[in-house]
């Protein structure tokens, strides 16, 4: 399983932290809440996308 690389002792990598505050930066630019970011970034893949 690829993610177990991602925690040791239960504890994320300071690798994948790293990822994920940037990946927050970018969805909540712009003044957007979290949920926001990542709708847009789910219609933006496709414009068959239904979020539901």
């Amino acid at each position: 399983m690829d993610w177990l690389t991602y925690f040791k002792d239960g504890v994320p990598s300071p690798e994948m932290t790293k990822q994920l505050r940037a990946i927050r930066e970018v969805l909540t630019s712009g003044g957007r809440s979290i949920v926001q970011g990542a709708l847009a970034w789910i219609w933006a893949r496709s414009n068959v996308t239904i979020a539901a």
